[in-house]
């Protein structure tokens, strides 16, 4: 008579962790048949039916298992179901096995928050603690609908940052400032989410700190001096410096003329800060010492600026002092023993337009010069020219006279050549041997008194042969 098959390990109440592995070994089915004439393999079923992709059964190892291809990061979920019941039948061609089944209970495994995005991003100005937010819109689940904590992992400058745990927002823990790179204005932290069991979930912020225009440049010196002389060659004389701790366009600083005085005509401003030299300055300028006031200027927002000043100083013109001194010819007339003489006097000018004057002057005198000695010299060709020089015998002319010569005075002026005549006594000895009288001046008879003679001049005395 035929019976049954049966499971010799079969109804059973088994579980299972819900972070059983793909592959996981549930059983391996015992069976029998008391007829050896039917070769008998188990068919299971799996419910709910929705998930029996979950499961399968190999024949040759009677191995009951979670399936290698679920191709999910976990096969089994707690939360979704926890509990399944799979049937095995066994049939000899005749007689089906009664009642075998396995109830399997999904064991709950507590498992980590789950962050909806892997990463967050947030925009943050430098402030106090507290001042700037921003909205972080995190979103997270817990498996096991746990109570979760946000928190900062240490690390990265975490301890700088808060998390408003109730709005899901971040803000700074401390005063903030990224001002000459106090602090950086990139950061990236992670953040976690922990469950009632300790279990944490994290995921990442990517925080950017922009600079906030909240400082006003500053001059490195308040007072910024040049000196300017006449010799100064056209250019640059220096820069003002103005520095603002903010970063970017905060920091960038540009320079304006505000205000000045006469100096603006020859001094300039490149935009800079440079200071140039760009017009010579005139002799009015010289001693003066003028003031720019130069503004520097950011480009944030709002815009913040102040003022420096720029003290330039001209020097004096320096001055030539020119001295001239003309000497005079002094003339000796031999008979009255009488002289002049003139000197002319220096003097000192301190502007061109005396200095040009006194070199016309200078000018005309030599031009006179010049034509004085030019005449002398044409005289002492022809034998006349006047001068202080005694006669020496080797100037002299040979010249013949007529014996009434020396008797007729009008010939004296007419002919009289200083530098050509020897001395007068000794041409009237000469007459007046030839006559055979010699005349004195104090005898009487004589054609001239002793005054007369005396008084007798350059030009009244004859002429020598």
């Amino acid at each position: 008579m035929n019976e049954r098959p049966t499971f010799t390990n079969l109804p059973a109440n088994l579980t299972i962790k819900e972070d059983a592995p793909e592959g996981k070994v549930i059983t391996v089915l015992s069976f029998t048949d008391p007829d050896p004439y039917q070769d008998i393999e188990p068919i299971c079923s799996v419910w709910p039916a929705s998930e029996k992709y979950k499961f399968t059964f190999e024949s040759n190892s009677n191995k009951l298992k979670l399936a290698d291809d679920i191709n999910e990061p976990e096969p089994l979920d707690y939360e979704t179901t926890n509990q399944y019941k799979i049937t095995c039948i066994l049939y000899d061609g005749y007689l089906y096995n009664e009642d075998a089944y396995v109830n399997l209970a999904v064991l709950d495994v507590n498992e980590e928050p789950i962050f909806k995005e892997e990463s967050y991003s947030c925009s943050l100005y430098e402030s106090e603690i507290g001042v700037s937010q921003c909205d972080l819109d995190l979103t997270v689940t817990d498996p096991d609908s746990d109570k979760l904590d946000l928190v900062l992992l240490s690390g990265n400058n975490s301890e700088r940052f808060s998390l408003i745990n109730n709005d899901k927002k971040l803000t700074f823990g401390i005063n903030y400032d990224v001002d000459d790179n106090a602090m950086p204005t990139d950061v990236l932290l992670t953040a976690g989410a922990v469950d009632e069991h300790g279990l944490t979930g994290t995921t990442k912020i990517a925080i950017t700190v922009k600079d906030v225009n909240d400082n006003t440049p500053e001059f490195t010196s308040s007072v910024t001096s040049f000196v300017v002389s006449e010799t100064q060659e056209l250019g640059a004389l220096g820069t003002v410096t103005a520095l603002d701790k903010d970063s970017g366009a905060n920091g960038e600083v540009t320079y304006t003329v505000q205000g000045g005085s006469q100096a603006l005509g020859y001094v300039s401003l490149v935009g800079d800060g440079g200071i140039t030299y760009s017009s010579k300055y005139p002799q009015s300028m010289g001693g003066k010492s003028e003031t720019i006031l130069i503004e520097a200027k950011d480009k944030g927002y709002p815009v913040k600026s102040s003022t420096g000043t720029v003290i330039v100083t001209f020097q004096p013109y320096s001055t030539t002092t020119t001295t001239t001194t003309t000497q005079t010819i002094i003339i000796t007339q031999a008979a009255s023993s009488s002289s002049s003489s003139s000197s002319s006097s220096s003097s000192y000018f301190d502007n061109s337009a005396s200095i040009g004057l006194l070199a016309a002057l200078l000018s005309l005198l030599l031009l006179g010069a010049a034509a004085a000695l030019t005449y002398c010299l044409c005289c002492r060709a022809g034998g006349r020219c006047a001068g202080s020089q005694k006669t020496t015998h080797s100037d002299k002319v040979t010249r013949t006279y007529r014996d009434d010569y020396y008797r007729d005075s009008r010939y004296y002026d007419r002919d009289y050549d200083r530098r050509s005549d020897i001395d007068y006594d000794d041409r009237r000895d000469r007459y007046d041997r030839r006559r055979g009288d010699r005349y004195d001046a104090s005898r009487e008879g004589s054609p001239y008194s002793a005054s007369q003679v005396k008084l007798l001049g350059p030009r009244d005395l004859p002429r020598v042969v």
